[in-house]
This record gives structure tokens, C-alpha cells and sequence, in this order.
């Protein structure tokens, strides 16, 4: 599977961005799936706020949607955020940040993933990583 060029956000409807959700979609099946909210949901989607790619790495931070088996969506009240690689063609959740205020640092983040490329980082008041 090819990905995007670097440091580009995939467009909606990519089959980059969709892979990357798909690996999210796991992480929230298999850690999230006795969560009351999600119990009922034949479907997770995500408002996306940010999402970077480089090099085989990703950074999202989105809203999840659960889309209920009656058709409701249901768009969670917090913003998740989590970094992924591509391994075997497959985007998988390497670090599961969590909900909106949890912290990562770059320290914590490059003990964990060392060639984790730190301009996909989302900038803070402007700054630069």
C-alpha cells in the first residue's frame, strides 16, 4: 500500500486515510468494545482534526462516531489521539495516547518509537517540534 508523500494529511476518502482509520477501528474493537456507548454500534467513524503521515508513521486525533445498528450516529464528546506504523502493509495503533488531555512527550514518544518522525506533530501556538 503506498502512502501519502511526506508530511502530507491524506485527503478524505483515501485509501491511505481509510487504512489509517481502519487500524484505529481495531484498537477501539478490541480496547474500547465493553465501553456502554459502543456496545450497541454496528460502526465507528471519525471527524478527523488531525492527521499526519510520514514515512510510514501517523499521527490522528479525532472524534470517534459510533454509528448505531438503528442508523443513529453518535459523535463521542472527547477527541482521541494516538500515533500508528505501517507494519506489513497493515497501519497499526503503536501508542494510544488516549483521550483529549492526556499528554505524550517527545522523550516518551522516541523511547517508544525511536525513528518516530517529530514534524508529523501537530505545532502548538504556532511553534515548531
Amino acid at each position: 500500500m503506498a502512502h501519502a508523500a511526506d508530511g502530507l494529511t491524506p485527503k478524505p476518502g483515501s485509501p491511505i486515510r481509510k487504512a489509517i482509520c481502519d487500524g484505529l477501528r481495531k484498537l477501539y474493537a478490541s480496547e474500547y468494545r465493553d465501553e456502554p456507548v459502543l456496545a450497541p454500534a454496528s460502526k465507528i467513524l471519525f471527524e478527523i482534526s488531525i492527521l499526519n503521515v510520514k514515512n510510514g508513521w501517523a499521527i490522528f486525533s479525532g472524534a470517534p462516531v459510533v454509528v448505531h445498528q438503528d442508523g443513529r450516529h453518535e459523535t463521542l464528546d472527547t477527541m482521541h489521539t494516538a500515533v500508528l506504523h505501517l507494519e506489513n502493509k497493515q497501519w497499526k495503533v503503536v501508542k494510544d495516547i488516549g483521550w483529549h488531555g492526556d499528554v505524550v512527550t517527545d522523550n516518551e514518544l522516541r523511547m517508544e518509537a525511536p525513528d518516530f518522525p517529530k514534524e508529523i506533530l501537530p505545532h502548538m501556538n504556532g511553534e515548531k517540534p
